[in-house]
C-alpha cells in the first residue's frame, strides 16, 4: 500500500503515551517507522529474526540493535504491536493487518467488476432529466423551433396544414403589397412614398404631407 489512514489524535493514545513514558520519544518514532514498513511491504516485520531488517532499522533510527529490540519488546507488551502467528520472530499491527486485508478485498472486487464491464446502474435515467440526451437540431432544439413557428399559424403538429382561419389571419397581418416591380406613390403629388423602418406602415408623403398609408397608389 502507498498510504494508510493516520488518526489525528494518535499522539494522545494511551498506548503511545505509555511507550513514550517507558522508552522515550525515539521509541514512538520507531513504532511509526515499523508501521509504515508493514503497510508498504504488506507483511509482518521480522525485527527479531531477520538481521538485515534489524540493521536497516537501526541505521534509519540511529540506534543500536539491543535498544531496538527493547523498544519492540515494549511495543508488544503495551499492545501496540503483536507477534505474528505465522512467524514468531516478526511483529504485526492488528489494525494494519485488517486494513491490508480490506484493501486487497476492494482491489479484487474492482477487478471482478472490470471483467463484467463495470457495475450496472442501479436505475435507468429518466428521459426528461436534463443532460441525459444530447440535443441536436433534428431532435429537441430544431423540433422546438419548428413547433414555435407552427403555433403562430395554428399548427400544433409539424405535418398539419394551415386552416382557413389561419390563412385569413396571415392575410390580415400582411402589409399592403403589389407586384414585385411596383412601388408606392402619393396620389396627389406623385412622389414616391418611403417605408417606415422596422414596420409594415407607410409615412406621410414627404412632398405634400397629406397622404396616409391607406391612400398609397401602386404603379
Amino acid at each position: 500500500m502507498m498510504y494508510f489512514d493516520h488518526s489525528t489524535d494518535a499522539g494522545s493514545d494511551d498506548k503511545i503515551i505509555a511507550l513514550r513514558l517507558e522508552c522515550g520519544g525515539a521509541a514512538v518514532d520507531a513504532y511509526w517507522c515499523a508501521v509504515e514498513q508493514i503497510y508498504r511491504d504488506e507483511t509482518a516485520l521480522d525485527v527479531f529474526g531477520n538481521r538485515h531488517v534489524k540493521r536497516a532499522l537501526c541505521h534509519r533510527l540511529n540506534v543500536n540493535e539491543e535498544t531496538l529490540e527493547n523498544w519492540f519488546s515494549s511495543m508488544v507488551e503495551i499492545g501496540l504491536l503483536e507477534i505474528d502467528v505465522e512467524n514468531t520472530s516478526a511483529v504485526i499491527s492488528k489494525r494494519a493487518k485488517e486494513n491490508i486485508a480490506s484493501y486487497h478485498e476492494k482491489c479484487e472486487t474492482a477487478r471482478q467488476n472490470g471483467k463484467k464491464g463495470g457495475r450496472k446502474p442501479t436505475r435507468k435515467p429518466k428521459a426528461n432529466r436534463p443532460g441525459n440526451r444530447r440535443q441536436t437540431d433534428g431532435e429537441t432544439g430544431g423540433q422546438a423551433n419548428k413547433t414555435k413557428q407552427n403555433k403562430g399559424f395554428g399548427l400544433d403538429k409539424p405535418n398539419q396544414k394551415p386552416s382557413a382561419s389561419g390563412d385569413a389571419a396571415a392575410a390580415d397581418a400582411a402589409p399592403p403589397s403589389a407586384k414585385p416591380y411596383e412601388k408606392p406613390y402619393c396620389p396627389l403629388c406623385g412622389a414616391e412614398m418611403p417605408r417606415q423602418d422596422g414596420t409594415a406602415m407607410w409615412w406621410e408623403c414627404r412632398t405634400c404631407g397629406a397622404i396616409k398609408a391607406e391612400a398609397v397608389v401602386w404603379r
